[in-house]
């Protein structure tokens, strides 16, 4: 890749996400002296972090959007299901421990054959972007408290992180393109 493109998208990253970060101090509450008057959600802004991460590191563009968002739409089903299979362990006796270990190894497998194996060519094929909100759905999800939606705000703010960075690029290129044009001496543009 061109390193003029590197650069401006690096300073288009690092510009948007303080202008992400200071608005959402603001927002949010942001008060490190007195934690408890900060919004729960506050820590959400690293979710959206997290998303711009994964479109960034696979190179995500408006054309693999959809499939990222679908994708992510997907992580928190299968949170679902191992929590249930957790569910179903530990009423047949099991220690909460040894369930959560035993059941993640079969739904994890799951989720990577079927999204990589049989949907790895469909719009469901995004496994980062899932595996990003399955990671949220467990950083978030609280079983005691089943009206906490928070891991629901997590995965919306990911889901906002891909679309938002997913924009990075193409901004990036046009802005490029308006540096790029000659200027003439009388001060017009060629």
């Amino acid at each position: 890749m061109d390193r003029k493109f590197i650069f401006t998208l690096g300073c288009m990253v690092t510009l948007t996400l303080a202008l992400i970060c200071l608005i959402w101090i603001f927002v949010f509450n942001y008060d490190p002296i007195h934690p408890e008057r900060m919004h729960p959600c506050f820590g959400l802004v690293w979710c959206i972090f997290w998303g711009a991460s994964v479109v960034i590191a696979c190179q995500g563009t408006w054309k693999t959007l959809p499939s990222g968002i679908l994708t992510a739409c997907c992580g928190p089903i299968y949170g679902f299901i191992l929590y249930t299979v957790i569910g179903l362990m530990v009423m047949k006796g099991v220690s909460p421990k040894l369930a959560f270990m035993i059941g993640a190894i079969p739904v994890t497998f799951a989720l990577c054959m079927v999204h990589m194996v049989l949907l790895g060519n469909t719009v469901f094929g995004n496994v980062p972007a899932l595996l990003g909100t399955y990671g949220i759905w467990f950083a978030l999800k609280n079983p005691a408290d089943p009206s906490n939606l928070m891991w629901l705000w997590g995965a919306l703010a990911f889901i906002f992180g891909l679309a938002y960075a997913t924009s990075l690029v193409p901004l990036t290129l046009w802005l490029l393109g308006k540096l790029a044009k000659p200027v003439s001496p009388g001060g017009e543009t060629a």
